[in-house]
């Protein structure tokens, strides 16, 4: 079986014992179970983004189920989720995103927290294939205002896009291993923490040469400076890294870039606002290029008219910078979203957006999506963390 497949069937078990879990009232009281299951429907009118679009109608459900646990000082986090959105002509390639998260925490002991993670994801659509499964932990001291911590990561990926060359997906995906070691120290003061770090990882490919005879090992060194504030209404989080990688292959440019993320949200009793612009690097199949350098701006304005409808307008903005070539991509949804809520675990929606994507190459392709949906909720959710229209995907989505 395929590493998609795993990925698909795993979370889709997951989600289906956590549902149950949730509808069932005995679990322990030291128990949070939360989950959420929306179904939708709609048109899109270019739903692979061509230059002659054929607009065609699909229907798609999204799942998300938490589980937490907290016992003798331990914490134990599972997360599922699975989107699946399939369109009415059956060789138009559906857009699948499925991860599954585990967590355990051991808050303070020692004066130490020690949090271990391992997690399986999958995405893909009509130009993109990618897995991963990745383990990490890390250490920190959980004590007083210095605290310093180091993370230590293993990811295997395995990564297919079509190729501009080929004009299809490559024959086989890119598979890389990544090892990654980041210490460093926080300083915490109450609801502020700032703090310094450095991301040192080695990715070693299965494949000496790619296809088309590039060598993608590498390695890397991104110090970092971050802050963060968490507030009753106002979180804000902030960071500045500049990125340092060597490539094996000469005919790679070394990488030195300046990478940045500023997230800002604010909730308020009649009006919710959050932001998000970052600059990261994406690893790519792209011939030419050792990475992508990305830039993302992202808004969402929500307006409650009572405290059972909501309106909000968002926006989102990623462009893609190839490296070591002219090529550039940019892709501008905006849209807007209305729901209201139908009692306590039921809400329903609709929304509208505009889609503009300029290609590498070529005229810019435009798109207009519209789509309703219903969403039901299981388990205490007090927070409305998982409510329908608390954070929607983007119009056209992305890895």
């Amino acid at each position: 079986m395929t590493p998609p497949c795993h990925a698909a069937l795993w979370t889709a078990a997951a989600f289906l014992i956590l549902a149950g879990a949730a509808a069932d009232q005995g679990y322990a009281a030291e128990d949070e179970m939360i989950a959420s299951l929306r179904l939708r429907g709609g048109y899109d009118s270019n739903p692979v983004l061509l230059a002659a679009p054929r607009g065609l109608a699909f229907a798609g459900m999204d799942a998300v189920a938490v589980l937490g646990r907290k016992a003798d000082g331990l914490s134990a986090g599972l997360v599922a989720e699975a989107s699946h959105t399939r369109y009415e002509d059956a060789s138009v390639d559906p857009v699948q995103r499925y991860k599954l998260r585990a967590q355990f925490e051991n808050p303070e002991r020692n004066g130490l927290s020690v949090r271990s993670a391992a997690s399986l994801g999958y995405f893909s659509n009509y130009e993109t294939r990618a897995f991963e499964a990745e383990q990490s932990v890390r250490v920190q001291r959980a004590e007083g205002t210095l605290r310093p911590f180091v993370s230590a990561a293993v990811r295997y990926s395995a990564l297919n896009e079509t190729s501009a060359v080929l004009g299809e997906f490559l024959p086989d995906a890119q598979r890389f291993l990544r090892g990654t070691i980041i210490p460093g120290v926080a300083v915490k003061h109450e609801n502020f923490e700032i703090g310094a770090s450095v991301n040192l990882s080695a990715t070693r490919y299965d494949e000496r040469l790619d296809f088309f005879g590039y060598r993608r090992d590498n390695e890397r060194i991104e110090p970092f400076l971050f802050a963060s504030y968490a507030g009753d209404k106002l979180s804000i989080f902030a960071s500045l890294s500049r990125l340092y990688g060597d490539w094996h292959d000469v005919d790679f440019t070394d990488v030195r870039r300046t990478m940045f993320e500023l997230t800002m949200s604010y909730r308020g009793e009649k009006a919710e606002a959050e932001f998000s612009a970052s600059r990261f690097a994406t690893d790519t199949t792209f011939p030419i290029s050792p990475i992508s350098v990305d830039t993302e701006l992202s808004g969402k304005l929500t307006r409650h008219l009572d405290s059972a409808t909501r309106v909000a307008l968002f926006g989102r903005v990623l462009q893609r910078e190839f490296l070591d070539s002219k090529f550039r991509s940019r892709q501008t949804a905006f849209g807007l979203e209305a729901a209201r809520d139908i009692g306590a675990d039921l809400t329903l929606a609709a929304e509208v957006s505009r889609v503009r994507m300029q290609p590498i190459v070529g005229e810019p392709l435009y798109a207009t999506v519209a789509s309703v949906s219903v969403t039901r909720r299981y388990g205490a959710d007090p927070e409305n963390k998982l409510r329908a229209g608390a954070s929607p995907p983007p119009a056209r989505p992305s890895r």
